[in-house]
């Protein structure tokens, strides 16, 4: 299956009308900040936490599982060799479960 990057259609898709909402958001986090698990929840997740709950008016918002990069070699990123993941994915498993 294809994947291609959304941003250029950021605005056209509609919750009411395809289940998801492209946001433009800018994080306080850089780069290598998604390395630190801690940092990742205590901003990250709090700011897509308050987008969501802005964009949406919903009563509650919890996100769940921090994203965290992992690269190859400290050196990677700074030699410009980190690539997206060539699949889509999200890992749940029964811990995951059952910290929510």
């Amino acid at each position: 299956m294809p994947i291609y990057d959304a941003r250029p259609v950021v605005g056209e898709a509609t919750l009411e009308r395809d289940g998801f909402k492209l946001l433009r958001h800018a994080s306080r986090l850089q780069r290598k900040d998604f390395r630190n698990p801690q940092y990742v929840v205590s901003v990250y997740l709090r700011e897509a936490e308050r987008a969501i709950q802005q964009e949406t008016g919903a009563d509650l918002v919890v996100a769940a599982n921090a994203p965290i990069v992992r690269l190859n070699s400290a050196d990677a990123e700074e030699a410009g060799l980190v690539k997206p993941a060539p699949i889509a994915h999200a890992d749940y498993t029964s811990f995951t479960f059952h910290s929510l």
